[in-house]
């Protein structure tokens, strides 16, 4: 349950950090003039954390197992707009979050990846089960 909670805070973490980034992400009210976090930005990082750690869960590998024909024959360059697509869906079930593109959805779901693994390498979070 602890690693749940953690991989949780750092997705949202990670959401606030590729919004703050990417100018083609946007999250209402994330932040004020003092480039302070607003409680509802805080809130839609914490829901959009959620949002994405259930959509690359569950809504990932179904879309992955049906565009396997599709990455095989760009030689895996098509799970990137997999990851778009994914990311893009997300974006548009979080309340206050919008995405300018599919492009941008691309390299945000990219960057999503990214920062989460380095974040969660670095707290040492790890999403195997230990039996």
């Amino acid at each position: 349950m602890q690693v749940f909670f953690a991989s949780w805070l750092v997705s949202s973490i990670t959401l606030y950090i590729i919004a703050r980034i990417l100018p083609g992400i946007n999250i209402q009210h994330l932040y004020t003039a003092n480039s302070l976090i607003t409680t509802q930005g805080a809130i839609t990082c914490i829901i959009g954390g959620l949002v994405m750690g259930v959509f690359n869960a569950v809504l990932k590998p179904i879309l992955n197992f049906f565009s396997l024909p599709l990455t095989c024959l760009t030689l895996g360059l098509f799970s990137f707009v997999v990851t778009g697509i994914v990311f893009y869906l997300a974006a548009m079930v979080i309340p206050h979050m919008q995405v300018a593109s599919i492009w941008w959805a691309i390299l945000g779901g990219m960057l999503f990846g990214i920062i989460n693994s380095l974040i969660s390498g670095l707290l040492g979070i790890r999403r195997d089960r230990e039996d």
